[in-house]
């Protein structure tokens, strides 16, 4: 259908389509011919999409999530299931469970915890203290020991049953295959434990257990008793532990001398710092119900604890150092720096007064218009707005209607306010604002700044009204944005806009300290009186003048 259309949109379309069912196709043969994991990593090759979520925010959370999936395709293949189907369903019970299936957990190397992994998941990283434990455990050889075995190359070794005499023994072949399969397996775990021992950056620990110390002691310096750097071929094949590849090599440190008891110790120089600490089974018996019996007896002196009884003959003393309070504790709570914003907060002094506040919103008073009916908008979101407004409106008009939306959609253009900001101004707000008579005293201004901010310090007492906060005289430096002053026959007139649904006192009550601070910040900085402090209320439609307090 598209192909055939003529406009130009439609050929598009088609090519677009094209272009997917060619992919689609594409990927569908992939899958039959290609187990998950690889499939998985040629989409994101072929399509760009891992490089794509690497340059997008939260890219490195993105690419972690997807290795993250891969893993679990790992973990799917080894699994009876097979196919893609069921490794979406596969994926979908993984979510339903809620097993530890989150979002990757991207930890660097320097966080300061205990990872805990396998060595194959350590290869690459390296921490400051490595501990590698179970080092005693024996490898796991059952791929030689099975009744029958494979091999790559070598193929199949089975054992010989001599049906006369009625016994079964493995065959050369077979033990060929057993010994080639044992060889493998040493140098795999030769390879894992290398990877082990240089993980650690600054010390490494190795535990292991054995049954027979002596017995495994003999063994050890045995394979130790060469003058080569390294322990013979003989000796690193007959392994069946990581024990048996590192003791050999430990014992002919100078460190291990006093572990070679009736032998002769061969040391090989070598400046590296080793210590050796050997535990016995009844020693770490001894000390974990060492441990036990120390809880229980703490609980049996606590339990017969008289609390009233003066034990030490210090009672009175030793309380009076647990409840001693340091004196100059407000200071300590005291911030270095506020905001105008906390520090209203700061002053709504008990829960009471706070719903004192809570409760004024609910009022009816006469309302100079409707404001937004839309419930999915804040008063937080609908102040932001207005106030994005007079920030870039221009003081010296007196907007009409149609000179008032032209600044709007200017505004937009230059994407100063969203459409959802701009659908939110209410419009005969402002227009009663500009043809108020503080909209003509600031029009006739020589000077009008906006958006002014200031740093000031002031004392505590200044600020807040608690009573603790009397007696303190440190400094706080208080930051803020000043809506609006202008200059009015040589000293200032300062004005603030507010968009509460409040009455005319509540306004007067909640805002005095702030207009307060900002009237102080004002004369400091530029030398100049501040003769007049206002609101301007875009709810009732009138400036609410504020004799402000001395601070």
């Amino acid at each position: 259908k598209y192909q055939e259309g003529s406009d130009t949109v439609q050929r598009e379309i088609a090519e677009k389509i094209s272009r997917f069912l060619e992919s689609f196709y594409e990927f569908r043969e992939i899958a039959t011919n290609y187990s998950i994991r690889e499939l998985l990593w040629i989409l994101y090759q072929q399509t760009g999409y891992f490089d794509y979520v690497g340059i997008t925010s939260g890219g490195m959370v993105r690419q972690g999530n997807l290795r993250f999936l891969i893993e679990k395709a790992e973990q799917y293949e080894n699994t009876s299931m097979k196919g893609l189907f069921h490794f979406v369903k596969y994926i979908e019970n993984i979510k339903k469970a809620e097993e530890e299936e989150g979002s990757a957990k991207l930890l660097s190397e320097s966080e300061n915890l205990v990872r805990i992994m396998t060595i194959h998941k350590s290869k690459g990283l390296e921490f400051p203290v490595v501990f590698v434990a179970d080092l005693g455990k024996e490898f796991n050889m059952t791929d030689s020991y099975s009744q029958v075995i494979l091999h790559q190359k070598q193929g199949i070794g089975i054992n010989y049953a001599d049906i006369e005499g009625r016994v079964r023994y493995p065959s050369l072949v077979k033990a060929a295959i057993a010994e080639t399969i044992r060889l493998e397996t040493l140098s795999e775990e030769l390879r894992v434990l290398y990877v082990a021992l240089t993980r650690a950056k600054e010390k490494l620990i190795l535990t292991g257990c054995v049954n027979d110390l002596e017995k495994k002691l003999s063994s050890w310096t045995a394979a130790a008793e060469t003058q080569s750097p390294h322990i013979p071929a003989y000796y690193r094949k007959k392994a069946k532990s990581y024990l048996d590849w590192i003791m050999p090599a430990l014992l002919r440190h100078p460190h291990m001398k006093y572990l070679w008891e009736d032998r002769t110790p061969v040391i090989l120089d070598d400046n590296s710092q080793w210590k050796f600490t050997l535990y016995h089974k009844e020693d770490i018996y001894h000390e974990v119900s060492q441990k036990e019996e120390n809880i229980l007896f703490a609980k049996d002196i606590f339990s017969k604890w008289d609390a009233d009884r003066d034990y030490s003959g210090k009672r009175e003393e030793i309380f009076s150092y647990l409840q001693w309070e340091y004196p100059y504790k407000n200071a300590t709570l005291l911030p270095s720096k506020l905001s105008i914003s906390e520090i209203k907060r700061r002053n709504i002094v008990t829960q009471e007064e706070q719903n004192f506040y809570e409760d004024t919103r609910k009022l009816k008073f006469k309302e100079f218009n409707d404001f937004s009916k839309n419930k999915n908008i804040s008063g937080a979101m609908f102040g932001t707005a207005m106030h994005t407004f007079m920030e870039y409106a221009d003081f010296s008009k007196q907007y009409q209607e149609d000179t008032l939306e032209q600044q709007i959609q200017d505004l937009l253009h230059r994407k100063i306010l969203s459409l959802e900001e701009a659908n939110m101004l209410n419009r005969r707000a402002l227009l009663h604002f500009f043809a108020s008579p503080l909209a003509q005293r600031m029009r006739s201004a020589k000077i009008i700044e906006k958006e002014h901010p200031f740093s000031i310090l002031l004392q505590p007492k200044d600020i807040f009204s608690q009573k603790e906060y009397e007696d303190l005289e440190e400094d706080i430096l208080v930051n803020g944005i000043i809506d609006c002053f202008f200059y009015e026959d040589n000293d200032i007139v300062l004005v603030d806009y507010k968009s509460d649904k409040v009455s005319e006192e509540i306004l007067k009550e909640k805002y005095e300290l702030q207009l307060s601070v900002y009237r102080q910040a004002l004369e400091r900085t530029t030398g100049q009186k501040v003769k007049e402090c206002c609101i301007y209320s875009f709810y009732l439609g009138k400036e609410v003048p504020l004799p402000g307090r001395k601070l």
